[in-house]
């Protein structure tokens, strides 16, 4: 979860399915796990997924998968692909979020040790000037806090289109990642009974470095009623933005007319 009220005034409209339909291409239905695109349901910018998800456990904390290696254009991409974890109302953080952005500044050789995910772009996140990508979190900081969140970054972050990933309470700027994280957040703040497993799988096509999108699973169990189930997230959030126009494949990122860095 990322962003501020300045950015989210720049998200003027919503993405519209039309613009979205693109991005989801037979390999990535394949990996949604629905036949046709019709079996997908638009959703404010997201797409809900039909299939009912079955009680799940995982670790008490975040076990990132490994990622993996890709060669473009004679360069090697190293691609993270995602988290799984059991979250509660104890696992909510009340620390403040990391800045990914500046830490550990060397004055001395004027360098900084920032996290640089793949398919970063520096010219597009320029501090006080307008926002397109966002150095995103697999898991957010507010639903699982990681104490090493300075080590292994290949697998724990990921270039993420600003609309995907700015704050968006009650979907204010539709139902992006930063909504249900929201959503999900607010359930376990109201309920202390709730235990949630909870995965988000980066969604690639073969051999590109950006993601299409995220993946975001959720199983809401009851831990006093033999962890039974009493509600899921099956969801797909594109990774994407209204402003810009995305190659996915060589991380090329180019904004529309009428918007401007």
């Amino acid at each position: 979860m990322e962003g501020n009220e300045s950015e989210g005034l720049i998200m003027s409209k919503k993405p519209t399915e039309e613009c979205l339909r693109n991005i989801i291409t037979p390999k990535i239905l394949e990996q949604l796990g629905v036949s046709c695109y019709n079996d997908l349901e638009f959703d404010q910018g997201s797409f809900k997924i039909p299939t009912k998800l079955n009680k799940r456990f995982s670790e008490h904390y975040l076990n990132f998968y490994n990622c993996k290696t890709v060669q473009i254009d004679g360069g090697k991409h190293h691609l993270p692909l995602g988290c799984e974890v059991m979250l509660s109302n104890a696992t909510l953080s009340t620390s403040k979020r990391p800045n990914l952005g500046s830490f550990d500044y060397d004055n001395l050789n004027c360098k900084s040790d920032s996290i640089i995910p793949e398919g970063w772009d520096s010219k597009l996140n320029v501090p006080q000037g307008e926002t397109y990508i966002h150095r995103a979190h697999i898991v957010a900081h507010e639903l699982f806090e990681d104490w090493k969140w300075k080590e292994d970054r290949d697998i724990k972050y990921f270039t993420q289109a600003a609309w995907s990933n700015l704050s968006s309470q009650k979907a204010s700027i539709g139902k992006n990642q930063a909504y249900y994280e929201w959503l999900i957040k607010d359930k376990l703040l109201k309920d202390k009974d709730l235990e949630i497993n909870y995965r988000v799988q980066l969604i690639y096509e073969e051999d590109e470095i950006l993601p299409h999108g995220t993946l975001i699973k959720a199983v809401c169990m009851k831990k006093s009623n033999l962890y039974n189930v009493v509600d899921q997230i099956n969801v797909f959030i594109p990774n994407a933005d209204p402003r810009l126009d995305i190659n996915y494949k060589k991380a090329v990122f180019t904004i529309k007319e009428n918007t401007h860095v």
